[in-house]
């Protein structure tokens, strides 16, 4: 980067005309980053570290790349071009942490599990979710005491080991925020069809209790990820 930087530098300063110059330094900008960017991909695959954390590893070289090309107008549009890569690999973050976050207190498959049934894809006849392996109220149940315990715990929001990663701290709170909407939004899916009729729980009445606890943890979860941003 700092050979780039120099070459950035030097041909700021060249007589080649400001409105020619795009052009005239795309070859060279892409001899440079792209095996750059090549090398960051190659690496956080290698390391067999999974998705989310290949992905905060891409977000942050990438971003070092794009705030140097923001600097200078001839590269402004490779930098906005890479910022398309920074999204497609926020999403992958954001969608990552949320799983990681669900899997943790054993939430996220109970909603694969709603998910499969609400889609038909249990087999026939059609079960009531209550009889679908899984999902009897007992393991539900305890499953949402482990998520309603572990907002609880973290102090100062849903602890996102993959997104406190992110070395901008405008990308990374984007990241918390959306990770944690994200979670909100499966539980949401998850209660929505435990109390729905013929679901066989007994309706909302039924896990009431355990409902109003994590509408309080759930409320505490959206204020900490709006403090953070």
């Amino acid at each position: 980067l700092a050979q780039l930087r120099e070459l950035l530098m030097t041909f700021d300063g060249s007589m080649v005309p400001r409105d020619e110059r795009a052009a005239e330094f795309a070859p060279v900008l892409t001899a440079v980053i792209e095996p750059l960017l090549a090398a960051c991909r190659s690496g956080a695959t290698n390391a067999g570290v999974g998705a989310a954390a290949s992905a905060v590893f891409d977000i942050n070289c990438t971003s070092v790349v794009v705030e140097l090309l923001k600097l200078f107008p001839f590269t402004s549009a490779r930098a906005a071009e890479l910022e398309q890569r920074i999204a497609k690999a926020a999403d992958v973050l954001v969608d990552g942490q949320a799983d990681d976050i669900l899997k943790n207190c054993g939430l996220a498959e109970k909603i694969e599990l709603v998910q499969q049934h609400q889609a038909g894809k249990l087999g026939a006849p059609a079960k009531r979710m209550c009889d679908v392996g899984g999902l009897a109220r007992a393991e539900l149940t305890a499953a949402v005491r482990n998520f309603e315990r572990k907002i609880a715990n973290d102090v100062g929001g849903l602890v996102q080991r993959h997104c406190d990663k992110v070395e901008s701290n405008r990308r990374r709170v984007d990241a918390q925020r959306r990770s944690t909407e994200r979670v909100l939004q499966l539980y949401t899916l998850l209660f929505d069809a435990v109390t729905a009729d013929g679901a066989g729980y007994g309706g909302a009445r039924a896990v009431a209790g355990e409902q109003q606890q994590a509408d309080g943890a759930a409320a505490a979860a959206r204020t900490n990820a709006g403090a953070n941003g």
